[in-house]
């Protein structure tokens, strides 16, 4: 099968070093296509272009251009947007509020899903997740969770299942396909027909309000707590970060992802933007170009930018050594080519020296390659030979050959191959 190389153009690859791009930009109704300054949602498609859930409609910015969606110029039922998630296939997935419901967007036709014409037990809906199985599950705010598989609608709520609250606030799907739902009295996680309930009184849950949660590359569970800093389950351990036991800004988590290193992002009430990798690193009003203390969302894009909902002041972006503003739609790239069964993400750093990380996740029992490429097509390094997948891992390149040798600066492919397909990712060797 004809290889396909999906990488950035090598002038933002270069730029990223060199720019002088600034590090923090700030986007408002005075300078850019946001129809408000408070936005409830952000969520970055295949394709690199950013989406704002607002309370006047649907916004989209591809780094160039912006355009909005609302119910002046959609079929959209309600423009309180609350909540946005992306599939497999780039489609949109909305989930609004004031009884809006819930709508698909394939950048050409819209679907709008409501208590009248679908499965839906509510059409106040805070949280879309979609699993491998390309399911989508919806949380709503006071009637439980749906299921939807693309014909058929399953609803759980405390009368018919173990769901601990009718009220859901964030969800996540993890690499077993749990799904853990975050809500005002605690922890939910759902696995096949088992339910599991978290409480402060029954675990190490710092708060039971959980704002967000997030999986990281190593199927870490992150859990942003209001009043009780963040929590992280993995392998049934607990980890608390508090503003007792760490150097956390505030213990009022909004906000978490993680970055393509691993990093921890949280956005946080009153204590600005917080990163956490081996050690803490605050930024807020004072020694940065936030605004304001108080970020709403944090999400990172494909070229590590961190897009922040930072109201009333609209959206800021952030990233170490100058913002990158690019799309593969306003670049003519190829999106991100996915398979549910294997992913290779973008290393990090890149261009690096003298090492950089390569993030993969291979589906637990299927075998797979990594290796390392020159421009040429000559095999460079064998990272890793025929292994059994074991989920998401990360592999470190120090920028050697197989024979142990340093590599002079150049461009290599990074190629992850499984079940006859092939994934590549460019990287950029610097001395």
């Amino acid at each position: 099968m004809k290889n396909i190389f999906l990488f950035l153009p090598l002038f933002y690859l270069i730029q990223s070093l060199f720019s002088q791009n600034p590090e923090w930009i700030n986007y408002h109704t005075g300078n850019s296509g946001l129809p408000t300054n408070y936005v409830i949602d952000i969520e970055i498609d295949l394709s690199n272009e950013i989406w704002f859930a607002t309370s006047e409609g649907l916004v989209r910015f591809n780094n160039a251009n912006w355009t909005i969606y609302d119910m002046t110029n959609t079929p959209l039922t309600s423009n309180f947007v609350c909540d946005i998630t992306v599939d497999d296939s780039n489609n949109i997935w909305i989930g609004m509020g004031y009884w809006g419901g819930m709508a698909k967007f394939n950048g050409v036709d819209w679907t709008v899903y409501y208590t009248g014409n679908s499965g839906l037990p509510s059409n106040n809906i805070n949280a879309i997740v979609i699993d491998d199985s390309d399911q989508k599950w919806i949380g709503t705010d006071g009637s439980g969770l749906a299921k939807f598989d693309g014909n058929t609608w399953t609803v759980y709520n405390t009368s018919n299942s173990g769901l601990l609250s009718n009220r859901i606030i964030s969800m996540a799907m993890d690499d077993s396909a749990a799904l853990w739902i975050g809500t005002y009295i605690g922890l939910g996680k759902f696995k096949d027909t088992s339910w599991t309930s978290y409480y402060p009184q029954n675990s190490q849950l710092p708060n039971p309000r959980i704002e967000s949660l997030h999986v990281d590359q190593f199927n870490q569970i992150l859990i942003a707590t209001f009043g009780g800093g963040m929590a992280t389950i993995s392998n049934n351990q607990w980890m608390i970060y508090n503003m007792n036991t760490s150097d956390i800004p505030s213990d009022y988590i909004l906000s978490v992802t993680s970055d393509q290193s691993g990093s921890w992002w949280l956005g946080t009430n009153g204590g600005g933007l917080a990163c956490y990798s081996t050690q803490w690193q605050i930024f807020n009003r004072q020694n940065s170009g936030l605004l304001v203390d108080d970020v709403r969302v944090v999400r990172v894009d494909h070229v590590n930018n961190k897009w922040l909902s930072t109201p009333p002041f609209g959206v800021t972006v952030y990233q170490a050594g100058g913002v990158i503003l690019t799309s593969h739609s306003a670049s003519n790239e190829t999106p991100p080519f996915r398979n549910k069964d294997f992913i290779l993400y973008q290393n990090y750093p890149n261009p690096f020296n003298p090492e950089t990380q390569i993030e993969i996740f291979v589906s637990r029992g299927k075998r797979f390659t990594l290796k390392i490429f020159d421009i040429q097509g000559r095999l460079i390094k064998t990272l890793i030979e025929n292994r059994q997948g074991q989920g998401n891992e990360r592999v470190v390149w120090s920028g050697t050959d197989d024979d142990g040798r340093f590599l002079s600066s150049g461009i290599y492919y990074c190629v992850l191959e499984c079940d006859g397909l092939k994934k590549a990712r460019k990287i950029m060797l610097i001395k």
